[in-house]
């Protein structure tokens, strides 16, 4: 099966590559039927990974991490510019032309980061049957209701003031907001976890340091100076 995983919200897209590394059998023989391949790779060594036969177990796992941001419009300036257009379309083409074709015990996997809807890669393995995942970075009211969501299945429980709080001192970096739940949920064991428990645990809350919030007022920072602010 083809998978493509994009987004910025780094942490939902590694917790999504996580399932889809977990359904490839028995975790003893996953590393020896898992191959991990960059953005400069070949179709040729794409081909040979994704058809090499699994070991003692029924799926084996391609990942390939930049190669979409390979084709993402404007990448390399102008040195994509003069490569020839026919060139550019038909490595994806051939890509796409091939993730058609995959063995029935291939999961292939393509992880991007900043991939926009224009991407002809994207476009190719979309129309290819490609299953597209994508993890915007969360705001608002969607990223206070991820943290409500990560605190209750910590077992707990967090009042709205106090994960709009969080929320305006951690922003949309999961992996920090993770992190600093267990942190409030191992301190305010047996109790609700309230805005007074924020300053006192969660590290960004102690760390603020005026000359950051300085210089990015000089550097016309504005949407960081006004959090930096915002904390102090």
């Amino acid at each position: 099966m083809l998978h493509v995983l994009t987004g910025e919200d780094d942490y939902s897209l590694r917790e999504a590559l996580r399932k889809i590394k977990e359904s490839i059998g028995d975790e003893t023989v996953r590393p020896a039927n898992t191959a991990v391949l960059g953005s400069q790779v070949t179709l040729d060594q794409l081909r040979n990974a994704c058809e090499t036969v699994p070991f003692l177990a029924e799926k084996r796992l391609v990942l390939v991490e930049g190669l979409l941001e390979r084709f993402e419009p404007g990448h390399n300036g102008r040195r994509k510019k003069a490569r020839a257009q026919e060139e550019l379309a038909g490595e994806y083409q051939a890509i796409a032309g091939f993730a058609r074709r995959l063995p029935d015990f291939t999961e292939l996997v393509l992880v991007g980061g900043k991939v926009s809807s224009q991407n002809p890669l994207l476009r190719a393995l979309v129309a290819a049957g490609a299953r597209v995942e994508t993890f915007p970075p969360l705001k608002g009211e969607k990223l206070r209701q991820w943290i409500q969501r990560r605190v209750k299945a910590g077992g707990g429980a967090i009042s709205i003031g106090a994960a709009e709080l969080l929320a305006r001192y951690i922003g949309g970096d999961l992996r920090v907001m993770a992190g600093e739940i267990d942190k409030l949920l191992c301190y305010t064991r047996g109790r609700g976890i309230e805005e007074g428990d924020i300053p006192a645990v969660v590290s960004s809350a102690r760390e603020v340091s005026i000359f950051a919030a300085v210089d990015a007022i000089l550097e016309s920072r504005s949407a960081e100076a006004a959090r930096h602010l915002e904390r102090l």
